[in-house]
């Protein structure tokens, strides 16, 4: 009886360590399910986007990174670099990425998908994580002064593209102050950025694009209305023409539709009297935060403003321009006497739990001061004046009040130009930077940094290598 009952123990314990070994075993497994990544073989061949021939010597780099589980993080799962690869194309384009073997650490870990960077000297960088790296990627080679030196920093667009190849050699060995080196086409041409003859540009409306499949390189398109054939245009911040009827540019997946065809969010009507928001096409903030949904359509009129010392007759007053921007919208009246720049911003009353429209008087100007044109980036807002130019107004907000201070920087460099009659300005980017358009009734398209006024220019195509 006591042989049975120990040789039963014994097999019982037996299994229990089976059972431990097989437990530590799987638990070994957990951890290291990903402990390594093998990365698949990347071909294929790059082109230029619009010529379609073949880029020799452009880089082709793919960094991988990995997000680990364990230990628990309190802002959620690390992302941790774990290895990168890196070629170049030859004489006809094709480059080739072989099989990649990565060891990640062993606390549940698990590899991104790969970011692949492109970049030759004189293209716009290309690159975007991707489940799998395209086989036949373009590059759009760059042809404005603006897409190669913003602002500040002439190496600016450099140090940019440093940060996407922290760990690349082949960078290194590529000669990037040729970047620097640019052809200035005749001064005339100084400034612009589109032409297009026999066409008299009056009107601008900016918008964005963000649709990944969509062929346009640029995040920014805006249409621009021609006066004499009574049509409006689509252009992107490369300066192309957009093909509204076959190609159509995306934002956020839906098909952008013509000026005309859509009620702006903050319009003016009744011959200037009314201004008028409506909030069908704001999207509602997922925040919890009451502050963040917007009220109904509401409309004002110009009994709503507050009277101001310069000028306190509102009988006169007229609604002429308004833009939104990070801090509501901005409306410019004109009275009798004065021009005044007003912000329209919806504030919520804590105490009484609802949502009010806080209406500020930010400037005035004389009537004598002719304001042209308005324009909006975040807090600051851009006024075009009658053969004077554009200026740019900095708005600053204090403990207990909002200051506006004018950059002056701005207006000294876009000046270079000369007093322009600018009779329309829009908010839009330059690919790798804020921009401002201007027009002047004629057949050119002007466009200025929106940091500090520098001009824009046609480049002409030279050898970056």
């Amino acid at each position: 009886m006591l042989k049975c009952l120990h040789k039963k123990s014994i097999v019982d314990d037996f299994t229990m360590r089976k059972i431990t070994f097989a437990f530590l075993v799987f638990l070994f497994f957990l951890l290291c399910i990903s402990c390594f990544h093998i990365e698949q073989n990347y071909t294929g061949t790059i082109k230029d986007a619009d010529s379609q021939k073949p880029l020799k010597d452009v880089i082709v780099f793919l960094e991988l990174s990995c997000h680990c589980i364990l230990p628990p993080n309190p802002g959620g799962p690390s992302s941790e670099y774990i290895g990168h690869k890196e070629t170049l194309t030859d004489a006809q384009g094709r480059y080739n990425l072989p099989f990649g073997f990565y060891l990640m650490k062993p606390l549940m870990c698990f590899a991104d998908e790969p970011t692949t960077t492109l970049f030759k000297s004189g293209y716009f960088p290309g690159g975007r994580s991707y489940k799998k790296l395209e086989k036949d990627p373009v590059l759009f080679r760059m042809n404005h002064y603006l897409n190669y030196l913003p602002y500040e920093k002439n190496d600016y667009y450099i140090e940019s593209i440093i940060s996407n190849f922290k760990k690349s050699k082949l960078l290194n060995k590529t000669n990037l102050t040729n970047m620097k080196h640019i052809h200035l086409d005749p001064a005339d041409e100084m400034g612009v950025f589109f032409r297009s003859p026999g066409r008299k540009f009056t009107r601008m409306i900016s918008t964005s694009v963000s649709d990944d499949s969509d062929p346009l390189v640029t995040n920014s398109v805006f249409f621009v209305y021609d006066e004499s054939a009574k049509e409006w245009l689509c252009i992107d911040s490369r300066g192309k023409v957009i093909d509204l009827k076959n190609n159509p540019p995306k934002n956020r997946g839906e098909f952008i539709a013509l000026p005309g065809t859509y009620r702006d969010s903050f319009e003016i009507e009744d011959n200037g009297n009314s201004i008028c928001k409506d909030n069908s096409r704001v999207r509602v903030s997922r925040q919890l935060d009451p502050s963040s949904i917007n009220p109904p359509l509401t409309c004002f009129t110009v009994k709503d403003l507050p009277t101001t010392k310069e000028d306190d007759s509102l009988v006169y007053t007229k609604f002429i321009y308004s833009a939104a921007g990070g801090n509501g919208y901005f409306v410019v009246t004109r009275t009798l006497k004065f021009w005044h720049i007003y912000n329209f911003n919806y504030e919520y009353d804590y105490e009484t739990k609802t949502i009010k429209m806080k209406i500020r008087k930010l400037l005035s100007f004389p009537i004598g001061k002719d304001i042209t044109a308005l324009a909006t980036r975040g807090y600051d807002f851009f006024l075009a004046f009658k053969n004077e130019g554009i200026k740019k107004f900095i708005y600053i907000v204090g403990a207990n009040n909002v200051s506006i201070r004018e950059d002056e920087k701005f207006y000294l460099n876009s000046s270079r130009l000369g007093k322009l009659n600018i009779n329309s300005i829009s908010f839009g980017s330059a690919v790798n930077m804020g921009a401002i358009y201007a027009t002047t009734g004629d057949e050119k398209i002007y466009r200025f940094s929106e940091a500090d006024g520098t001009p824009d220019y046609i480049i002409k195509p030279i050898n970056f290598d």
